[in-house]
């Protein structure tokens, strides 16, 4: 028998000793489990002795044996794992490997499922709520709830397959949260936020349908979660930039890099005005003086237009822009 499965064992029988079970059980269990785990290695040898495998089986069993009696002495034990503990010691003498090596892994079953069952309960108990803006923001706390969220608005979370077991895993293990955004007490989205960026990961509407957002709604939104979302497409098609979350009064500047260049830019109330600067060279690049009901200066080619017009362009749209097209073409064209 291998050093280490020894030790396993003398350390078995040094605590069963000093456990709560009947004299008994303490007195034939420590014997007993040698023999059995002795028997099963003579049964799985080949040509170079015991299999790796055997030996592996051996090792997880008899620590799961010993780290069940620490669980004996858990005052917040949940008894059914402790009645169905104290029948796998009672079971050690009359049992193969085979059969004790199940229960086990039956035991550890059931305790990850209590484990997850008090979790939820403690998350449920704990979920946030805001009221932002003229919606309600509420953290989906179990995988009960988000499944539910799913069959509500007709997304893949409310399934069992591995394609929701992936976001159910994610809830679970606490690597992500999610989010139900409301309006009028109807939840219009779901949203899934990284727990260690603090990034909106997803979105999700009615059927996978577009999220639709305005600009102060998403704001609101990613200030309550303390989150960023720059390449989220409801986020980002408003300008709801991360550098705008700290100006709750006002959005009047905004540095931000676009096709390896970084740029500002600058609105103005009256009359509309953006500019667009190069701070590496300390000169403004010209962006034209445009209103809402004027022409803009220079000829800008039909790609770099909202609606057929630029006029209006809030200063997020504006930025916006600038995150999906070619700058310096852009101005190129309007400086022409």
């Amino acid at each position: 028998m291998r050093h280490q499965e020894e030790v396993l064992l003398v350390q078995f029988k040094r605590e069963i000793n000093v456990s709560s079970l009947p004299a008994t059980v303490k007195t034939v269990a420590p014997g007993s489990l040698k023999r059995t785990v002795g028997t099963f290695r003579d049964a799985n040898r080949d040509g170079r002795g015991v299999t790796s495998a055997a030996c592996k089986r051996v090792k997880r069993l008899l620590e799961r044996a010993i780290g069940f009696l620490e669980y004996l002495e858990d005052d917040l034990a949940d008894g059914n794992v402790l009645h169905r503990v104290r029948e796998f010691y009672r079971s050690i003498p009359h049992e193969r490997f085979e059969a004790l090596e199940e229960r086990t892994t039956n035991i550890v079953g059931l305790k990850q499922k209590i484990a997850r069952r008090r979790n939820e309960k403690a998350r449920r108990s704990r979920a946030e709520r805001w009221e932002v803006l003229d919606g309600e923001l509420v953290e989906v706390p179990s995988v009960e709830s988000l499944r539910s969220v799913g069959r509500k608005l007709d997304l893949c979370v409310a399934k069992c397959d591995w394609v929701a077991c992936d976001y159910h895993s994610r809830l679970r293990d606490g690597e992500s949260k999610f989010y139900t955004w409301a309006l009028d007490g109807s939840v219009c989205c779901l949203l899934e936020v990284d727990v260690a960026t603090r990034c909106v990961l997803e979105t999700s509407a009615k059927s996978n349908g577009e999220v639709s957002l305005s600009r102060r709604q998403a704001l609101a939104i990613l200030r309550a979660l303390d989150a960023t979302a720059d390449d989220i497409e409801p986020f980002a098609e408003v300008g709801a930039f991360s550098p705008y979350l700290g100006r709750r009064k006002s959005d009047a500047c905004l540095d931000l890099v676009a096709n390896g260049l970084e740029y500002r830019v600058r609105a103005f109330a009256d009359p509309r005005q953006v500019v667009v600067r190069n701070p590496r060279r300390n000169r403004t690049l010209g962006w034209s003086l445009f209103e809402r009901n004027a022409r803009p200066t220079g000829a800008l080619p039909e790609w770099c237009r909202v609606g057929g017009s630029i006029n209006g362009l809030s200063l997020g749209e504006f930025a916006t822009l600038l995150q999906r097209v070619d700058v310096a073409q852009m101005l190129e064209a309007v400086l022409a």
